[in-house]
Formats: structure tokens, sequence, C-alpha cells
């Protein structure tokens, strides 16, 4: 390719501008605009210049650059385009309740078409602003034991350094730790002190800031975490602590102080985190400063806990290749049986958060790619059913224009004229409905972020959205407008100016074909939602072994005045119980403590995966956890030595309960004996399976109060005793019932959106109904005069309207029960804990789409059936 050819001013908006030009003025206004492209080319760049000639060639779209109009041909064909479109504006406003429901439906579901577009657009580009995003791989793990496969995105500590030494053909590694929540203060030069406690601390090596790409306000990258105490913040952070009219230049060098004691030093200050990443961290510490305080974990192998490599790839054909090296050369660092069971994979970067298999990011969440396919799918076939409510009542409406075409065809009207006419009246209607489509977005768009405000999200419309929505209109235009008006322009003049024909049988098949599908579609949405919210009502309501009504959680940052705390909230009257441990029942927030189980004798290999809780001994009695075997704990000790087990682990020892009880257990921790044994109790989220936990009566590890409050009023006065025992710290609570609820966060927005746009479904088809069965009406206002004559009733008319429709929605039935069936059985095998589908709910769907689609039917048709015959025969 020559050097000159990329600098050309783009071809199609050159030639579109001599298209409209103004032959006068257009050598002049061109020379200028490919001057000033050359201009832009030096000081944006080639890219920005072209979208700037392309928006000058639009904005001069204008009165007074545009070619004039010349010729009698050129000016008959403007004043006919003129005439049609002043004709089809006067059939819109006289036809104000077809133009109504067609407008409504048709923006509506646009709008949600062009919002799911721009949510989905904002998922499946996370992290994609990375100048080596296409380059960029998280190194997962599989672990195969002989009980269990488990998948981590998470890998040993030492791993990245390693690699880095041993592979050389790396362009980058790196490894974080967290994000992890620390307290931070800053003394400010007025004596304020600034105490805060961040969410979103990553630990990260001086590779970090290199390999990913941040908005840099002040400090270096290359140099920024060379330093064991250095620390990179944002500009909210920076507000935070030097107040909002900081210079950033000034910060570099400040000190803040790490849970009051660790000073560290701001090296850099970046702009605030992009919405859609999924490593989010408000503050990067050098990783220098983790190793230091966590020598053990940084240090092992064999453990696997919250840190993160990544890998950049100069070749990306090589993947599997360096996959299969990694694999043969983990053997050199780790032991014999780590290296049989381990196997390390690449995953590319901007799978991570679409691809569940592995898991996301601590602190961060997943939409799997199938449920935003299905959401993409779902907003297509909305907007859809808008497009056949559209041709539907436009052929419907053929019968009440058919004398209109007659004449005009009489007159001397060509196909071609009344084909134009009837194009540009639809695509009037459909240019409305889109610009109203776009309005409707731009104002909930803000809704969609506060609802889904619980995952980060924030949706923004920009231009190219605008540009996506004018597209979508062309092609809607084209697609719900062509078949309508050809129908129309095909009417034969001499049957319809004799009453041979009215033009009604037009389009007939199509109608009955376009309702059959909409139907068929409405009951898809409803029976889907209606298992949808079964199975989420399933989780809310099912019994997960344990209770945890009215308990809030409260962090304990210090070991030194937590039996203090614990004594002074049980002299509170509104204060049941307490209870001191590593957390909840269930594991909440990807958090668990992990360990291995196995009977003394037998050989470490041997040994199963289990969850491992520390608890006192007020914890089961606070949580309702049954002992079915031996006692609980006594008191907990620095070195632990009586184990409460499960059901489940006990079994898996092939001990019964009342066996279980004396016998001894070795874990990766140590050795005690079994003082206990209680019944099962869902230790995960109800997507998965219930494993086998191991509680003990161990000092280490006890970072959380349970406390079983009254009132919220209780809360205060437990905050009050909590600041004084611990007064360098945040108070945080939350209620254990609320983290439970958060781990069915997707489930509930997966339930949400199937509930929205059902209503939505069910809408706009009624809306389309009510148009149809109003044209219907109209065109059998003489046949329903006549039969009232002859004796009918107003029953046997209702009967007679509604028979089409029954056997339209009962078809639809039909046919959409096996798919909602396959589809639906499909997710719901997706949890460990699911609900049967029954055929109740299929015709409880059913049912209310039939009643819904009769009732608009009778109630529209009623209207007509009542009519005087006289008032409808006199004019004959």
């Amino acid at each position: 390719m020559s050097e000159a050819q990329p600098k050309r001013v783009p071809a199609f908006f050159k030639k579109f501008f001599q298209w409209y030009c103004d032959p006068r003025l257009q050598e002049s206004i061109l020379g200028d605009l490919e001057e000033q492209f050359e201009e832009d080319i030096k000081v944006f760049g080639l890219r920005k210049a072209r979208k700037r000639f392309m928006w000058t060639v639009l904005r001069f779209f204008r009165k007074g650059i545009i070619r004039p109009i010349e010729g009698n041909y050129k000016l008959n064909y403007y004043g006919m385009f003129k005439h049609n479109l002043r004709i089809g504006w006067r059939n819109i406003l006289r036809k104000r309740s077809f133009s109504i429901i067609n407008v409504i439906g048709l923006s509506t579901a646009a709008a949600v078409c062009l919002l799911t577009i721009i949510f989905y657009r904002y998922e499946t580009n996370f992290d994609h602003h990375h100048k080596l995003s296409d380059q960029l791989y998280r190194v997962v793990q599989k672990t195969q034991r002989p009980d269990t496969e488990l998948f981590w995105g998470t890998t040993a500590y030492p791993l990245a350094a390693a690699l880095r030494d041993d592979f050389p053909d790396f362009e980058y590694v790196t490894q974080t730790a967290g994000p992890m929540k620390r307290l931070f203060s800053y003394q400010r030069e007025n004596g304020k002190k600034v105490l805060f406690e961040e969410q979103h601390v990553l630990f990260a090596d001086q590779y970090y800031p290199q390999t990913f790409d941040f908005d840099w306000l002040a400090g270096n990258p290359k140099t920024a975490l060379n330093e064991p105490n250095a620390v990179i913040i944002t500009e909210k952070i920076a507000e935070k602590c030097f107040g909002t009219g900081y210079e950033a230049s000034a910060a570099i060098g400040k000190i803040l102080l790490l849970n009051g004691r660790d000073p560290l030093v701001v090296k850099g200050i970046i702009k605030n985190n992009r919405p859609n990443i999924n490593l989010k961290a408000n503050m990067m510490v050098s990783y220098q400063f983790f190793k230091k305080h966590n020598p053990y974990p940084t240090g092992n192998w064999s453990g696997n806990y919250r840190g993160t490599t990544f890998v950049a790839i100069n070749d990306e054909a090589q993947t599997d290749k360096i996959t299969s090296k990694i694999n043969r050369w983990k053997g050199k660092y780790l032991n014999e049986e780590d290296n049989k069971i381990i196997t390390y994979s690449l995953q590319p970067l901007h799978e991570i958060h679409t691809e569940t298999k592995y898991g996301t990011t601590p602190h961060g969440y997943q939409i799997p790619k199938r449920t935003l396919n299905i959401s993409l799918i779902v907003a297509a076939f909305i907007l859809l059913i808008a497009i056949v409510n559209f041709i539907n009542l436009v052929t419907a409406n053929a019968s009440v224009r058919s004398k209109e075409v007659g004449i005009r065809k009489v007159i001397g009207g060509t196909k071609k004229v009344i084909l134009g006419q009837f194009i540009i009246e639809n695509t009037i209607l459909v240019s409305i409905a889109f610009t109203l489509a776009i309005g409707i977005s731009n104002f909930t768009i803000d809704y969609v972020n506060d609802f889904l405000s619980i995952i980060g999200l924030n949706l923004i419309i920009h231009l190219s959205d605008i540009l996506l929505a004018v597209a979508f209109c062309l092609l809607v235009a084209l697609l719900a407008t062509i078949y309508p008006s050809f129908i129309l322009a095909t009417f034969s003049p001499i049957e319809v100016l004799n009453k041979k024909g009215n033009g009604s049988a037009k389009g007939t098949g199509l109608r009955k074909g376009l309702t059959f599908f909409q139907f068929t579609v409405v009951q898809i949405f409803v029976i889907a939602a209606i298992i949808v919210g079964l199975q989420l009502n399933f989780f809310q309501n099912k019994s997960l072994g344990f209770d945890s009504s009215k308990i809030i959680s409260v962090a304990i940052p210090s070991f030194d005045g937590t039996d203090v705390f614990v004594n002074k909230l049980l002299e509170m009257n509104a204060v049941e119980a307490v209870s001191v441990g590593s957390g909840p029942p269930m594991a909440v927030e990807n958090f668990a403590l992990g360990t291995r189980y196995r009977k003394p004798h037998q050989e470490v290999n041997d040994g199963m995966s289990a969850e491992m809780k520390i608890i006192d001994s007020t914890y089961l009695s606070l949580y309702n956890i049954p002992i079915i075997a031996g006692r609980n704990i006594h008191q907990n000790k620095h070195q632990f030595d009586e184990f409460i087990i499960t059901r489940r682990l006990a079994e898996s020892l092939n001990w019964t309960p009342e066996q279980a009880v004396g016998q001894r257990l070795a874990i990766n921790e140590g050795e005690a004996t079994i003082v206990g044994v209680i019944e099962d109790f869902n230790n995960q989220s109800l997507q998965n399976d219930m494993t086998p936990v191991v509680l003990m009566n161990w000092h280490s590890f006890q970072w959380q109060a349970f406390v079983k409050v009254g009132s919220f009023s209780t809360i205060v006065e437990i905050e009050r005793i909590w600041r004084e025992q611990f007064p360098d710290n945040i108070f945080s609570y939350s209620f254990v019932d609320d983290s439970i609820a958060k781990e069915y966060v997707i489930e509930n927005l997966i339930f949400a959106g199937f509930k929205f746009f059902s209503v939505l479904v069910i809408v706009i088809a009624s809306l389309g109904l009510f148009g149809l069965v109003s044209f219907i009406s109209l065109q059998r206002t003489k046949e329903i005069g006549i039969r009232k004559v002859l004796g009918a009733s107003i029953a046997e008319i209702l009967v007679l309207f509604n028979k089409q429709f029954s056997g339209l929605i009962l078809l639809g039935f039909v046919v959409a029960v096996p798919i909602v069936w396959y589809f639906m059985d499909q997710w719901l095998n997706s949890f460990n804990y699911r609900i049967p589908l029954t055929a109740w709910m299929f015709f409880l769907g059913g049912a209310i789409t039939f009643f819904l689609g009769s009732g608009i039917a009778v109630l529209k048709s009623l209207k007509a059936a009542t009519v005087n015959p006289v008032d409808i025969l006199k004019d004959e």
C-alpha cells in the first residue's frame, strides 16, 4: 500500500458532498475541506482527521449549499414528494388510533432493543481499552482431586516471578493480590485527620502499571511501584485525602498510613477506574509490601489464595505451545503431589467477564456470554413483534384505503407513484417512533444504571448509538413498509370501484401467520417468566439448614478488645446472642476457608476437600444448627483440639454420626478429636451443591462478630460500643440475610429481565391485537348488521369474532410448549437445586395469554356487536 493512499479523504463522504453541493460552490468549499483535512492529520492524526471531515460534510448539508432544483422534471418530482408528504401526514392524523398504536409499539420496542445493545456492548467490552488487551492472558488453574475437579482463576503467588525468570519470551508478566479491604488515614496540614476504609486495594508488582493502561495525572508508570512502600491512588482517593482543590503533581510524595502504622508514599495519581474493568482498584500498593508482610502465602507454591497472574504474549498463535511448555515446566517448582493434580491454562483477558468456568476476579462479577446472547435475541424478538404489529395493522387497513387507491389509479396514478406515497407515509410513522425511541432511551438509561447499581453498571449513550438507531430506523422502515405498501398498490381499481372486492382478502394469510407468531412468542415469554420466578422463589424460600434472620455481621479489626466487646453486647437486653467466627454458615462474596481432610493413618494424597469454619460455643445455637450426635465445642484455643463435622463429611469416611464422635480427624492445619456431628446445611449458594464442612475451636481467622438484634435502634448502640473498643477503625455492618441474597444477584437480574420483557411483549402484542380487531370489526360492519337483522345474538357475534383468535392462541401454545420446555430445562440443569418442570406451569402461561387475548377481542368487538343494524345498513 502506498504512503499517500491512507491519507485520502473518505471517498464516500466526498462523493456525497459533490452530489448535494451547488456546483458553483463545490470547488472552493471542497478545496478548503481538503486543506483542513491535511492540517487535521498533522494535529489530530489520520483517524480523527477522517472523522472531522465526515462530520463537516454532514454539517454542510443545509440550505444555501444544497444543489438547487433544476428542470421541470425535478421540480415536478419535488412537488409530488411534498404533496405525498402532506397527504401522508394528514392520513396519519386522520387515523390517530392506528398511528398511536404503531408509534407506541415501535418506539418502546426500539428503545428496549437499543438499550439492550448498549448493555451487551458494555458487558462484552471489559478491559478492551488496554493497548495489549488482545495479547493479555490470565493464568488459570485446574486441580484434579480424587473426589472432584476444581477450577481457579487465582494461582500461587510465586508463579509470576518464576514465569518471568524462565520464560523470557513473555513481553510482560505481572502479579497481583486482591483487591482487599484496608484501612487508611492521612494527616492534613491543617491538623485534620482523614480516616477511610477502601474496598478495592490491589497489591501489584512494578510491571502491572506497564502492562495495563491507566490515565495518569501524575507519576511515572515505569517506576511508580518500584519501591516497597509505594502507592498509586485514583483521583477519587486523592480528593478524599487532599481535598477537591489539590494539585496532582504536588500530591506526589505525600504519606498515607495503612492500618494506622505503615507509611505509604504516593508515587502516582490516575483517573478513576473505567466502569467495565475486571480487576477494580482505587489504590495500588506495591506487591513488595504485601510480600514482606505475608511471607508464608507469597512463598507457598501449594497454596491458592487471592493472587492473579497475567502474561502478555506477542504471538497469539503460540498460546497452545506456551501452555504445554508451562505444564511441562511446573514440576521444577511444584511438589510431586501438586505437579500431578495441577494444570495451568491461559485464559484471554476478554473472556474473564463472560466465561464462568474459572470464576471472576476478587470483588468482580460475571455475566455468562450465553445470557448476553439471549438478551440480544429477546430484544430482537420484541422489535420483531412491533414490526409484525405494524405490518398487521397496515395490511388490515387495506380495505379502508382500497377506494382511495382505485380512484388514484383511475385518474392516472401509476403503481410506482402510489407505492411511493404509502412508503413515505409509513416511513414518517417509523421515523417518529425511532426518534421517540432515542428520547426514551436517553431518559431511562439513568434509571437502568440505578436499578443495576449493585453491579456498578454505567451505561452511556454515544453518538454511535444514535447512528445505529438511525440505521435501525431505515431498516425497519424498509421491512415494515415494503410488503404492506405493495399490497395497497396492487389493488384492482375496477373490482374496488364496482365493489366486487374491497381488498380485505389481501394479506389475510400473512396477517394470520403474523398473529400466530405473536401469540407463540408471547406464550414463550410468559411461561419462561413463570418458571424463572418459581426457581428464584425456591432459592429465596428453601430451608438452608440454618436460621440467619435478624443477624448482623460486624467486622472485628483486632483480637485485642474482642472479648470486652462481646461481653458488653451480651449486657444489652435487645441483643439475643453473640458469636465470633470466620464467616456465616453460607460462604458469601466468594470467600471460604478451604482445607483437606482424611483419617490420620491415610496418606496425604488420599485427602478430600472440605470447607473449614472457625466458630465458638455460641455459633450453632445462634444459627439454630442442630447437633445430631455428640456435643458442642467448649472454648476456643490458640491451638485447636476439637472438631465438629457435618453428616456428609462423616458419611464420606464411612462413619455414622454416632461412630464419628470420638474419632481423630486430620486436616491440612492439624489433627483433633471429633466431638460432635451436625446436620448438613447449605454452605454454598444454591447454584452449587453443599460440601463437607469441618468446624473448629481456633482463635485464628475470627474476623467477624455475629449479633442477633431486636431492632434497628440496637445497631446504633452496637456501633457505640464497637467504637469504644476499636477507636482507630471504621464501623461497618451487614445483615447476613442480605449478604446471602446477593449471591443470587445475576439470577435476580435474569428474573427482572424476564418479567420486564414478558410484560413488554404482552403490551405490544395487546396493542397490535386491539388495532387488528378494530380494523376487522370495521371491515365486517355490514356483515354484522345483516346477521343482527337475521336474528343473530350479541353472544353469537362475539363468538364469531373470537373464533379465529382463539384458534391462533391455542396453536401458538402447542408450538411454544416444547420450545420453552427445552430451553428452561437446560437453564434449570445449571443449578444443583432446581424445581421440577410440571404441566401446570405451562397451562398457567397459556391460560394467561388466552384470557388476555380473548378479553381484548371481546371488549373491542362488543362495541361493533351492539351497534343498531339500522345505522349500519341505512347508507347501503
